[in-house]
C-alpha cells in the first residue's frame, strides 16, 4: 500500500495543517496588533485614548528601524510545530514582533527549531478522555466556571501546567493560537493556559485566542466550558478545514497560578 505522509513535511511544502482563510483570519488578528508604544498608551487611557496621524509618520515598526532595540510589533504564542512554523514566524518577523512556539513533541521541537529557534518543549498530563470527564464533572458548559478572581477555580488542579517556567514574568501575549498537541492529549490544558494568560493581564489588555480543529467533538467542549461563546468576547469560528474559532478576552489582573521549571526545556 502507500505510505502514509508524514505530519510534518518541512518547507519544500505548502502549509497544509489549516485552510488558507484560516491562515488569513490568524495573521489578520495578528497584524492589527498596535505596535507597543501605541499598545501601551492604549492600556494607560483607555477609551480616552486620541490617534493622530504622527503615529504613522515619524514611527516605523519594522524591526530594522527600530534602532537594534526589542521587537515592538506583536507577540505571539502558537502551541503547536509543523510545516506553518516558517510561515508564522517569518510573518511575525516581517511585523517586527516575536513569536514562540509550544510543542509537546522532542522530535517535532528539533525538526522545527532549524527554521525558528524559540520553541519551548512542554509536557501536558493526562489524555483527552481523562480531560474531557474533569471539565464535564468541574465546571459548567458556557465558560462560566473561569469568570473569578480568585486563584484557583474547579479547573486548576486538573488543567494548569505548572511547567510553564516563569511565564507570569513574561510581557503580556497579544495572540495565542492551539493547534497542539495531538488528539489523544486532548486541548484543554492549552486552552486553560491560554485564558489563564488572557485574565492575567491588566483590563485594558485584550489578548486573541484561537482554537484550530474547533469541529472536533472534544474541542467543542472544552470551547464551551473553558472559553464560553459570549457574543462580547467570541468573533466567529472559521469553519473551512476543521474550523478555527476566535475569542478576544480582555484582561482582569487575576494571578497566576505557580509554575516550575520542572520538565521544561527552554
Amino acid at each position: 500500500g502507500s505510505k502514509k505522509q508524514p505530519y510534518y513535511v518541512g518547507v519544500e511544502n505548502p502549509p497544509y495543517q489549516m485552510d488558507m482563510m484560516q491562515y488569513v483570519a490568524v495573521l489578520s488578528a495578528v497584524a492589527s496588533i498596535p505596535s507597543k508604544p501605541i499598545k501601551e498608551r492604549l492600556q494607560s487611557v483607555g477609551k480616552h485614548f486620541h490617534d493622530s496621524s504622527v503615529n504613522y509618520r515619524n514611527f516605523n515598526f519594522r524591526r530594522e528601524n527600530n534602532q537594534g532595540g526589542p521587537p515592538i510589533g506583536p507577540r505571539v504564542l502558537f502551541w503547536g510545530c509543523g510545516s506553518d512554523t516558517p510561515l508564522h514566524a517569518h510573518a511575525i518577523e516581517y511585523l517586527g514582533g516575536k513569536i514562540t512556539f509550544v510543542d509537546n513533541s522532542p522530535k517535532f521541537r528539533e525538526q522545527c527549531k532549524k527554521y525558528h529557534p524559540d520553541i519551548r518543549l512542554i509536557r501536558p498530563i493526562g489524555n483527552k478522555t481523562w480531560h474531557i470527564k474533569q471539565i464535564l464533572e468541574s465546571v459548567p458548559r458556557d465558560g462560566s466556571g473561569l469568570e473569578t478572581d480568585e486563584v484557583e477555580d474547579p479547573l486548576t488542579a486538573s488543567q494548569w501546567m505548572p511547567n510553564l517556567d516563569k511565564i507570569e514574568k513574561e510581557d503580556p501575549w497579544d495572540v495565542i493560537v492551539v493547534d497542539g498537541p495531538e488528539e489523544n492529549l486532548g486541548r484543554s490544558q492549552p486552552m486553560y493556559m491560554a485564558k489563564r494568560l488572557a485574565q492575567s493581564y491588566g483590563t485594558n489588555h485584550y489578548t486573541h485566542i484561537f482554537l484550530h480543529d474547533s469541529n472536533r467533538e472534544s474541542n467543542c467542549i472544552i470551547a464551551n466550558a473553558i472559553m464560553g461563546h459570549d457574543p462580547a468576547y467570541f468573533i466567529g469560528d472559521t469553519l473551512p478545514r476543521k474550523g478555527l474559532k476566535h475569542w478576544r478576552i480582555p484582561g482582569r489582573n487575576r494571578k497566576l497560578p505557580p509554575t516550575t521549571s520542572k520538565d521544561l526545556a527552554s
